[in-house]
């Protein structure tokens, strides 16, 4: 389906200055420089890492190390953790339906419940953003867990929404409908997805319930897409929809388009805002999947075909410090080098329950194990638990904090 944007009235669909870019071969080799991270940054605030959604931590494995339990805490097990996200002594499990806050030395500090969306740990102060179940977006406490106000979005109910940029006084929230069945019809297949930019004044100024007071000033981009991908650069926003890649910046202003036949899977972005595409290519009445790497003027630095994906458990794929992509299935790990070769394929334990790129070193939970692969594919043990993994490991001054089913532990070297 061709992509719509709108402000506000569905009824007036916007035009866009701007000439699309035909993603084309790159003309010479781009060569990648290694990327080298800040020691200072150690904090995991969002889903896949960063907001680049690349998995890439700022760490490094120890040498040759064996490992034990500094300690562990039980966690609840009606729900499947998903992923952890760390700042400063606060640590955040998140399920499907809710959340956990532990200190980093394993002490439950609260809990509460959320509808569908990701959270994301403010950059700016301690505080975390949820989809509140009411149809407002929650800002919470990182030290206490207690709420700190409510702000009601656009369209409020509804939608699967996450916070995706934070900078102190402004917020970006992203939601894609939810399917809605009536009794008279089937399933409507959902395709609005809304970008919001939210002014949040500081301090807050709530009324008796806690709702920010008006006049909040907000403003929104709608977009008829069906389902787009969503990735943050610094302020800079990149959407993937079908056949299109767009850039925009943080007033939600689309200033560039990047174009060709694809449908987009998965995404992630890198330091320099190269793009890392999972894509549907139909091709002889059938759709191939492959990995594009492209540089954000539109050259296509390479694309591989891949085995087939399962859609209904695809992430992004992770970067690594020299920029491989690695591409997770349920039962096995596909590594591609940035001119496009498939340097190893090597099968994992199942579940897969998540990978992370650490310098020199792919670090994964793959059922009950903590592993490690090197840059030929080389497995390294650490750890083995007595249940199956749960969460991508998160590697922190030498500390691991990884989740089962019904425990959240924290490992150091022995």
């Amino acid at each position: 389906m061709e992509t719509i944007f709108y402000h506000n009235n569905l009824d007036s669909p916007l035009t866009l200055n701007i000439t699309p870019v035909q993603i084309k071969q790159a003309g010479s080799k781009i060569l990648f420089k290694d990327f080298y991270f800040s020691e200072e940054q150690k904090n995991y605030l969002t889903r896949f890492i960063n907001s680049e959604r690349n998995s890439r931590m700022n760490s490094v494995l120890p040498p040759n190390q064996a490992w034990r339990i500094k300690w562990s805490s039980k966690i609840d097990s009606s729900a499947i953790p998903w992923y952890l996200l760390i700042k400063d002594d606060r640590l955040i499990v998140q399920n499907e339906s809710g959340w956990q806050l532990f200190d980093t030395s394993g002490n439950l500090i609260n809990s509460g419940i959320k509808a569908a969306g990701d959270i994301i740990i403010s950059k700016s102060d301690k505080s975390f953003y949820i989809n509140d179940p009411s149809g407002y977006i929650q800002n919470v406490d990182l030290v206490s867990g207690k709420r700190k106000f409510y702000v009601y979005p656009y369209l409020g109910k509804g939608f699967k929404r996450s916070v995706i940029y934070t900078n102190g006084d402004k917020i970006i929230d992203a939601g894609f409908e939810l399917p809605v069945m009536t009794h008279n019809s089937t399933i409507k297949p959902p395709d609005m997805n809304i970008l919001e930019q939210i002014n949040i004044d500081n301090p807050a100024d709530t009324d008796e319930d806690g709702v920010l007071k008006p006049p909040v000033q907000s403003k929104n981009l709608l977009i008829k897409a069906g389902s787009i991908i969503t990735a943050m650069h610094d302020s800079t926003l990149i959407i993937a929809a079908t056949n299109h890649i767009y850039f925009l910046n943080s007033d939600l202003n689309v200033i560039k388009d990047l174009s060709e036949n694809f449908i987009p899977f998965e995404m992630s972005i890198d330091e320099d805002m190269r793009i890392y595409l999972l894509a549907g290519i139909e091709r002889n009445d059938k759709i191939i999947s492959e990995l594009w790497f492209i540089d954000s003027e539109g050259n296509l630095i390479s694309k591989t075909e891949i085995p087939d994906l399962d859609l209904n458990n695809l992430t992004p794929p992770v970067i690594d410090y020299n920029h491989t992509a690695y591409i997770a299935y349920d039962n096995r790990i596909v590594a591609v080098s940035p001119s496009g070769e498939i340097l190893w394929e090597n099968y994992v334990q199942k579940p897969l329950a998540g990978i992370a790129a650490v310098k020199d070193y792919l670090f994964l939970s793959e059922g009950n194990l903590l592993t490690a692969f090197d840059r030929n594919g080389e497995r390294r043990f650490f750890y083995e638990f007595a249940d199956e993994l749960s969460t991508s490991p998160l590697l922190i001054n030498n500390e691991i904090f990884v989740a089962t089913r019904k425990n959240l532990y924290c490992l150091i070297p022995r």
